[in-house]
């Protein structure tokens, strides 16, 4: 009777590892492998289960790892397409056509006053 019961906890587990797929399902197998019914109850091999997340937590790692280095390059790909459009703005825009001295000049009176008060100052005028 009671080996009955186990066999189908088993099938019962098995099938749902199956409907969930990918890691879930997969840990869900090997952990429902993993204990055994003994007369003393139920009893496990606790090494198996912890090696066994241990390589999925290192696997989800090495995924993790992978991805944020793949965000790194985006957004180094993205700094210089914007460096490379404000430069373009900057040769279109009336400080482009302007004198280098004039250009320098407006540079460091933006310096001295802060993006915001020339903003500020700008929109009023």
């Amino acid at each position: 009777m009671m080996r009955q019961v186990i066999d189908q906890t088993r099938i019962l587990l098995k099938d749902v590892g199956e409907f969930l797929h990918g890691q879930a399902g997969q840990v869900l197998q090997k952990s429902a492998m993993v204990g055994t019914m003994c007369a003393g109850g139920f009893s496990a091999n606790h090494k198996r289960t912890i090696m066994a997340r241990k390589g999925s937590l290192e696997a989800e790692r090495a995924a993790i790892a992978k991805e944020r280095q793949a965000l790194e390059t985006r957004e180094a790909k993205l700094r210089e397409n914007e460096q490379a459009a404000m430069a373009e703005l900057l040769k279109k825009s009336a400080l482009g056509k302007a004198p280098f001295e004039r250009v320098e000049g407006f540079f460091a009176a933006l310096g001295k006053l802060g993006l915001d008060e020339a903003e500020k100052r700008l929109r009023i005028s």
